[in-house]
């Protein structure tokens, strides 16, 4: 009886002993009993246990393929080649994957403009405009000063203004974009006032605003961006809502 409680005793201790061991599996079926001293991406450092001299053992992770700790935990590790060969996979997946338009229409452009009535198409304005377009969304739109610079003579020759709005970008592909951009413009110009005082004629500065809407298109290739699309203008005062025509060419980014 004393016999078999010792034997049982030894087997316990034995089996403590050991359950206390850190096993680590290498990649070529060797398994070593060890205490884990640490663990980083490139390499870990174990003691053989039992060990008598406690000497520090460094190996590689590309070498180990996982290790199972006293406390039933295991860790896997990926060699460098695997980790390589999953990230060139995924790089090619997301290069042969198809560009969503939501991704393609997020990008401004700037444009030198021409815009003129029908019924003046030699006598309009010019300036340029800035878009930011992001497909199915709202973005803004900026008229720097346009001006006339006296190129076509009307009674409007030394206009000069600018404006601010927004506008709606519904992709029609890749490099297209159907776009409606909306603005409040604010001008200056000079009429002839006739003084009655002194019967003599000068001209006199005058303000005036607005609203511009110009239901557009816009094709993008690079950073070469081309526009064209319908004007439609009103302005206080006006009996009537001016239709033209606005073109442009500029640079995207």
């Amino acid at each position: 009886m004393r016999k078999s409680l010792i034997i049982f005793m030894m087997l316990t201790f034995i089996s403590s002993i050991v359950s206390a061991q850190d096993i680590i599996i290498m990649r070529n079926g060797q398994q070593i009993q060890s205490k884990i001293i640490s663990i980083d991406n490139k390499e870990i450092q174990y003691q053989l246990y039992p060990s008598s001299d406690n000497k520090v053992i460094t190996v590689k992770t590309d070498e180990i393929e996982s290790i199972r700790f006293e406390n039933g935990v295991i860790q896997t590790f990926e060699s460098t080649k695997t980790k390589r060969s999953k990230d060139e996979t995924t790089k090619q997946d997301a290069a042969s994957a198809p560009v969503a338009l939501s991704e393609v229409r997020d990008y401004s452009f700037s444009a030198a403009i021409y815009f003129a009535d029908f019924d003046a198409i030699d006598k309009g304005n010019y300036g340029v405009i800035s878009h930011n377009l992001q497909d199915r969304k709202i973005g803004m739109s900026i008229m720097m000063p346009f001006m006339n610079w006296g190129i076509s003579k009307n009674k409007y020759s030394d206009r000069y203004g600018g404006g601010i709005g927004a506008n709606y970008c519904y992709g029609l592909s890749e490099e297209a974009c159907a776009f409606a951009p909306l603005m409040f413009i604010g001008y200056g110009y000079e009429i002839p006032e006739y003084n009655t005082s002194t019967g003599k004629t000068k001209d006199k500065s005058k303000f005036g605003w607005g609203f511009m809407l110009t239901p557009s298109a816009v094709y993008e290739h690079g950073h070469l961006a081309v526009t064209a699309g319908l004007n439609l203008v009103w302005s206080k005062g006006s009996s009537k809502i001016g239709t033209g025509l606005m073109i442009g060419v500029g640079y995207a980014w």
